[in-house]
């Protein structure tokens, strides 16, 4: 696999995530708007390259929202705050409901509150609106 097929797959799982590329051949640099790649680096390395590049990376990072990584029931998955419905509490579990589904993961209800940084709009006993 060369790293523009794993960038393809990474992309597939992640739209936000930054990818960049280091390439000896100037021919690959067009491939990478395929993935949206943040940029590219060609060989021989520049240290003002990769430091205009991360930057770039950085400044991207900044406005990428918050995604959180959740072990449920049926493994682990990524989701974004924006995702979430809600949140509630059952049979010592908590269920996710998101706008792909529903999940149920062992964290506890008030992790949730710490976990997600918008914050609640309403707290109840049993649940957390989003």
């Amino acid at each position: 696999m060369n790293g523009y097929a794993l960038a393809e797959i990474i992309r597939q799982r992640d739209k936000n995530i930054p990818l960049a590329f280091i390439t000896g051949i100037k021919d690959y640099v067009f491939e990478g708007y395929n993935v949206d790649a943040c940029g590219y680096i060609l060989k021989p390395i520049k240290k003002e390259s990769v430091y205009q590049l991360m930057n770039k990376i950085i400044k991207k990072l900044s406005s990428v929202e918050k995604s959180l990584v959740v072990k449920t029931k049926d493994g682990i998955i990524n989701l974004y705050e924006n995702d979430i419905y809600y949140i509630e509490s059952s049979n010592h579990s908590t269920i996710l409901h998101i706008n792909k589904g529903s999940y149920v993961s062992n964290t506890k209800l008030r992790e949730w509150e710490y976990l997600v940084s918008q914050g609640p709009s309403k707290l109840q006993s049993t649940s957390i609106l989003y």
